[in-house]
């Protein structure tokens, strides 16, 4: 599952195989069935306040105040039907993580980058900072985006370190990496992306399950 809380303090919940729930006391599902663009979902979003995306298998089912109102796919100008990670950032444009990598969304507009300039890669989670830098946990290793450029981190050389799948941040400061190779944690407020830096890893012997 993945999970959000509105900014009314409604329980959004995501399946990989059984749609969405809403949760205001009591549950209510949403699948392919009753409207849902797939029973699929990888991602929820609250993109505006009252305005929940939720990313599938097959485009992106837009709600309003818990009603669906419309959806988004290749028809919208979409590169890619499946959505695994939707970020609006502090400029007001919305990040599309797919598995033909990121692409950015403004006015209701879909922008690829050209080769080379952008990530190609799967991009599965997406994090703004508090400086205003955008990261991305892809399946060739971690990015981030600023000042117009994306630059990937070398997080290490163990087998599985390079296939990151999610972010989270702690304290606006210090941001937790999930890998196939357990979990990293860099402290933001010392990275420079001139130069080396540690990141603190985490694995079994830490306690973690898997």
């Amino acid at each position: 599952f993945f999970s959000l809380k509105d900014s009314e303090g409604t329980l959004w919940l995501a399946s990989r195989t059984a749609g969405l729930f809403r949760y205001d006391g009591k549950f209510k599902v949403f699948n392919r069935a009753n409207g849902l663009a797939s029973s699929v979902v990888y991602c929820i979003s609250e993109v505006n306040p009252g305005e929940i995306w939720v990313g599938t298998d097959n485009g992106v089912s837009v709600l309003k105040n818990g009603k669906l109102v419309k959806k988004l796919d290749e028809n919208s100008g979409f590169p890619n039907n499946t959505i695994y990670a939707i970020r609006k950032d502090s400029n007001g444009n919305i990040w599309l993580g797919t598995p033909t990598g990121v692409h950015r969304m403004r006015g209701g507009k879909v922008l690829t980058f050209p080769p080379g300039e952008g990530i190609s890669n799967p991009v599965f989670s997406i994090l703004e900072d508090p400086r205003g830098r955008l990261w991305f946990a892809t399946s060739n290793g971690l990015a981030f985006y600023d000042s117009g450029r994306f630059l990937f981190v070398r997080i290490s050389g163990a087998r599985g370190a390079h296939n990151v799948v999610s972010l989270a941040l702690e304290m606006d400061s210090l941001m937790w990496i999930g890998t196939e190779n357990g979990a990293y944690r860099l402290n933001l407020s010392n990275f420079r992306p001139d130069r080396s830096f540690q990141f603190e890893h985490y694995t079994l012997k830490d306690g973690l399950p898997s």
